[in-house]
C-alpha cells in the first residue's frame, strides 16, 4: 500500500511541475557604439601602407581602451 501511496504522490508533484510555465532567461541591458575614424598610415618614403589590419591600431576613448572591430584600406 505505501508503494503505491508513493508512486501517486510522485505522479501528482510531476503533473504539477509539468503546469508550471518555465521559467524566463535572464535579460541584461547592452549598448554598442559604433566610430568610425579615417587615418592615414605611411611608411618611411611616403607610401600609403595597404596591409594593416584591426589589429595593428588601439583606440582610447576617455581613456578606456576600445575594441576595434574592423580596419580596412579605402
Amino acid at each position: 500500500m505505501g508503494v503505491w501511496i508513493t508512486a501517486a504522490v510522485v505522479m501528482c508533484c510531476a503533473a504539477v511541475r509539468a503546469q508550471q510555465p518555465p521559467r524566463s532567461q535572464p535579460t541584461f541591458k547592452s549598448a554598442v557604439e559604433v566610430v568610425s575614424v579615417d587615418v592615414t598610415v605611411i611608411d618611411a618614403s611616403g607610401k600609403p601602407v595597404h596591409d594593416l589590419g584591426a589589429t595593428d591600431f588601439a583606440l582610447t576613448v576617455d581613456g578606456q581602451s576600445r575594441t576595434i572591430a574592423s580596419a580596412k584600406f579605402i
